[in-house]
């Protein structure tokens, strides 16, 4: 579902505006509920914003609101290592 949005996303930009500002917020919900999903963050003690896996989900969602085009794909390729440790 997020490599889906994603890729909807990219070619939302280049079609719609107002499109792309809902997948956009549809992205961050994802990622939100996906986090609580796995876990995210559960296992650390305090969120370290250098460490990626110790982030909570509120803090996954809100950046991929704000820059979707990076927290997107990097939380895509760290999911499988948050699970892990988290789990």
């Amino acid at each position: 579902m997020l490599l889906i949005l994603l890729i909807v996303g990219l070619v939302c930009f280049f079609i719609n505006t107002y499109l792309f500002l809902a997948m956009v917020l549809m992205s961050a919900a994802a990622v939100y509920y996906d986090g609580v999903a796995i876990n995210a963050g559960k296992s650390a003690q305090k969120q370290d914003w250098g460490k990626l896996e110790t982030w909570n989900p509120v803090s996954w969602g809100v950046l991929t609101f704000l820059i979707w085009i990076l927290f997107l794909p990097l939380y895509l390729y760290k999911r499988e290592s948050i699970f892990r440790q988290n789990n």
